[in-house]
């Protein structure tokens, strides 16, 4: 049996997203399990964002062939950033917490 997502080691996150997910702990109070795996699930988001967003600063927008001039897509990696981005805010919206998502 799969352990729940709240249960999931943080070391699997990037650190920025460990440390957002301890200061959330931190300023609000959450103690039911759906609580906690939404968080986890944010926190699991940003870690996404974080990864795929230092892809696209290293690698560029646009995929090689594009940038080649024979025709391509964007990176892959910009509709992560962009699915993962839709989900953190919405995995904070059922939180209730009031807050942005990290630049």
């Amino acid at each position: 049996m799969t352990p729940p997502a709240y249960s999931l080691p943080l070391s699997d996150l990037h650190p920025d997203a460990q440390a957002w997910h301890a200061a959330v702990l931190a300023a609000w109070t959450l103690d039911d399990p759906a609580a906690l795996a939404l968080l986890w699930q944010a926190a699991d988001c940003l870690s996404t964002m974080l990864e795929a967003r230092a892809i696209l600063r290293q690698e560029g927008l646009l995929t090689d062939s594009q940038r080649a001039g024979t025709g391509g897509r964007l990176h892959p990696a910009a509709a992560l950033l962009r699915d993962t981005r839709t989900a953190f805010r919405q995995a904070v919206a059922a939180l209730n917490l009031d807050m942005e998502a990290p630049e």
